[in-house]
């Protein structure tokens, strides 16, 4: 059986075995899901978005969720802020659009769906969401919310609603192929950690959920799991979770009937797609050990380097000569609608305190999910030009709301290099690293503590996204790297591995280097 260690080794790169790869431009995939044949319900235009901060949005101040459930205003304000459309470039001789939650290569992979326990002015039901034309399409009649609950054993009261994100394999492995499962995932974390913020701004409180009935999910929602699979869902709750008491509800088991034929195979995206067997073994693994519990010791100590504590991570009262951090940072909508991936990093330095706001993000966000699963991922990361802060390489200890040094040296330069020679990738004021040790993660969750492991790396990433464009800093995320060469250049031992990167910094005035991370 495969396991987190063998996927992840079978499908790193080696600078000096890279197999060529031309891309299929005649068999790329569709960017949206489509069902044909059923009349799809419209959300209605968004007249304004939520006007707090991203400070408050993102945990630093206490939200009281509001009473009753969400109307379709506030889905439709969730569901653009989660995933929407907010940029367009011609390319191809056609529009490309950009969207809320960054992607590997702006390729896409993950889907939206919504349990809805029925309001007013929606039916109950189970629907896709759609990104390209802002429409629910019900795919399922009922209540399945209470079900929904029931997957994951846990909780007494019922959801608001539920939000389910899926990922289409190929939509990646068009281009990535073997390793497309990494991307896939990590992707994913970006998606819920959007929507968990957006479900905050609404007013509600929600829950992250990745430990579930994998083959239970799939069936509801109608998916070919040799095309799509679930991954995760999140859960939104209000002051009253009596919706499941009010509204007729199914029983609470998701034993229903298969959906028709044409709506599994919407789950297909090309003519001629490619399966890659690597990616279906490491997923099919994970099914049926979905159990989560807290390891032993923080990821950190796992990674085989020693370090020593440096300072703690306090929050910033202000950025610029003492002014208050809320008049200096762009609100929350505003921050989301503007995040883009920027490559053009001067070498100008990061204040202490921009670098300071960022750590405080990664810390409650961590706080703010299972910590069982987000212990699944270390953080790090290598100063190389940051006001007040020498360069080196340091450890976060996300509870303990600490750095550790490990060592003291310019090294962004040379991470560039393992970075597929990304030279740009020096000039950032601070790579953020996302490490785990995969014979933990195999010992604690089996093989499917890889995707625990790559959703939190993609989460925690997209706090360091959201943050950088708050400061008005640019940010890019890299998935592409020199497995081995990452392990050696930051001392790892042989367990432990480097998947992501993401650097922030200033930019250039004049962004005109917009792209989706590689």
């Amino acid at each position: 059986m495969p396991t987190s260690f063998s996927y992840h080794q079978s499908t790193r790169y080696n600078r000096h075995l890279m197999e060529p790869h031309v891309l299929d431009w005649q068999n790329q995939p569709l960017p949206y899901k489509i069902y044909s044949g059923i009349q799809p319900f419209h959300l209605p235009e968004i007249r304004d978005l939520y006007q707090g901060t991203l400070s408050r949005v993102a945990g630093f101040e206490d939200i009281s969720s509001s009473e009753g459930t969400l109307d379709l205003e506030d889905l439709s304000r969730i569901l653009y802020l989660g995933n929407g459309l907010t940029g367009k470039i011609r390319q191809g001789g056609g529009d490309f659009y950009f969207r809320s939650a960054p992607s590997a290569g702006a390729l896409y992979p993950n889907e939206i769906y919504l349990v809805w326990p029925g309001s007013d002015d929606l039916p109950s039901g189970v629907f896709h969401c759609g990104v390209h034309n802002r429409c629910l399409t019900r795919l399922r009649q009922g209540n399945f919310v209470p079900a929904m609950r029931d997957s994951v054993k846990t909780g007494t009261s019922d959801p608001v609603a539920v939000f389910v994100i899926t990922g289409i394999f190929f939509r990646s492995a068009w281009k990535y192929r073997r390793r497309a499962y990494r991307y896939v995932m990590m992707d994913a974390g970006h998606v819920m950690e959007n929507l968990r913020l957006a479900i905050r701004a609404a007013g509600k409180t929600c829950r992250l959920v990745v430990a579930f009935d994998d083959p239970a999910v799939n069936h509801l929602l109608g998916l070919d799991p040799e095309k799509e699979v679930s991954i995760g869902f999140i859960h939104v709750y209000a002051k009253e979770t009596a919706s499941a008491d009010i509204l007729p509800v199914i029983p609470p088991n998701i034993s229903v009937d298969p959906l028709p034929k044409r709506i599994r195979e919407a789950s297909k995206t090309s003519d001629n797609e490619i399966r890659y067997k690597e990616i279906l073994d490491i997923h099919q693994a994970g099914i049926g050990n979905s159990g989560l519990t807290v390891p032993t010791a923080d990821m950190f100590t796992c990674l085989g380097v020693s370090y020593a504590s440096f300072r703690p991570i306090h929050y910033p009262n202000g950025l610029n000569d003492g002014e208050p951090l809320e008049q200096t940072i762009l609100p929350y909508s505003k921050t989301v609608y503007s995040r883009r991936s920027h490559r053009n990093f001067i070498p100008h330095p990061m204040r202490h305190s921009q670098l300071t706001f960022l750590l405080d993000l990664i810390c409650r966000a961590s706080d703010d999910s299972d910590h069982a699963y987000s212990s699944a991922m270390a953080v790090g990361l290598l100063t190389g030009n940051v006001a007040g802060m020498p360069p080196g390489f340091y450890l976060i200890d996300v509870r303990q709301r600490r750095l550790h040094c490990v060592f003291e040296r310019q090294v962004t330069d040379e991470m560039a290099a393992v970075c597929l020679d990304q030279k740009w990738l020096a000039h950032a004021g601070v790579h953020f690293l996302f490490m785990t040790n995969l014979d933990v993660i195999d010992r604690q969750w089996g093989p499917r503590g890889y995707r625990y492991a790559m959703i939190t790396a993609g989460r925690l990433g997209h706090v360091v996204y959201l943050g950088a464009t708050a400061l008005g800093l640019g940010s890019c995320g890299i998935g592409a790297l020199y497995d081995a060469e990452a392990q050696r250049l930051l001392g790892l031992n042989s367990a432990s591995v480097l998947v992501y990167v993401v650097a922030a910094g200033p930019v250039k005035k004049k962004l005109d280097d917009s792209r989706e991370a590689v």
